[in-house]
């Protein structure tokens, strides 16, 4: 039987274009508004296909094909191979719909001892209540020895479709839960710019073999990192003679 079903997982970075209003413009739309500032980068690369041992393809809540991930799932990939070797300012988009209140990791980058998470994304419950914490990891692995939250929300535990936004800015994160802006948090980042080291793993569902905290969900679809990037000056620029 399934136990973890993954949906989306969307990450933005952003540098020069912060100015820009959310909207409910896709990212799609904003690639094709603004091909040269972002680059996107598809977390479901880790999933081979054909899909291993405890995974499988599922219906998503929109009709579009989603990932079924048993317990003994074992889904990572050489982070360099999907993800850039910098984030600074980004967001993180996670549709999931839960299948147990015992959480876990959405997502994590770990580092190459497998020992701390430099950037992922934890659900937790919360003791004697129907809440859970979703909490930010963003770690400089070569200061500390243990992952570091950023910042951490309250939402309703529910077995149903829900979709977790991270806007992460120089200062300040701004959480969306279900596309409605909910809170914001001031923040700060340490270091400015999360670099991962070159050996790190990205795991889908996990944070590896000694970190573990495996996440039982129904349902989980991982769908890209957008990184956005400094226009050049260059750009278009006419030569003069």
């Amino acid at each position: 039987m399934l136990t973890s079903l993954l949906r989306k997982l969307h990450c933005i970075t952003l540098e020069q274009i912060s100015h820009i209003p959310h909207s409910n413009l896709s990212s799609r739309l904003f690639h094709l508004l603004f091909p040269d500032v972002f680059a996107e980068f598809d977390l479901l690369l880790a999933i081979k296909i054909p899909p291993e041992d405890g995974i499988t393809f599922v219906d998503g809540s929109d009709g579009f094909p989603a990932f079924g991930v048993a317990p003994h799932a074992d889904i990572k990939s050489p982070y360099r191979t999907v993800l850039p070797e910098k984030l600074t300012e980004f967001t993180i988009i996670a549709t999931v719909r839960p299948g147990s209140r015992s959480g876990g990791y959405v997502f994590s980058v770990v580092n190459p001892l497998d020992t701390v998470v430099q950037l992922g994304l934890l659900l937790e419950p919360i003791l004697a209540t129907d809440q859970w914490n979703i909490t930010l990891i963003y770690t400089d692995a070569n200061v500390e020895r243990v992952s570091q939250p950023l910042v951490s929300f309250q939402i309703p535990y529910t077995k149903s479709w829900i979709k977790l936004i991270f806007k992460v800015l120089n200062n300040q994160v701004v959480f969306y839960n279900n596309c409605v802006e909910t809170e914001t948090v001031v923040v700060k980042k340490e270091p400015r710019s999360l670099t991962f080291d070159g050996a790190s793993t990205l795991y889908i569902a996990q944070a590896g073999p000694i970190l573990k905290r495996n996440f039982e969900v129904s349902a989980i679809f991982l769908d890209s990192i957008t990184s956005w990037r400094k226009r050049s000056n260059q750009t278009n620029r006419k030569k003069t003679s």
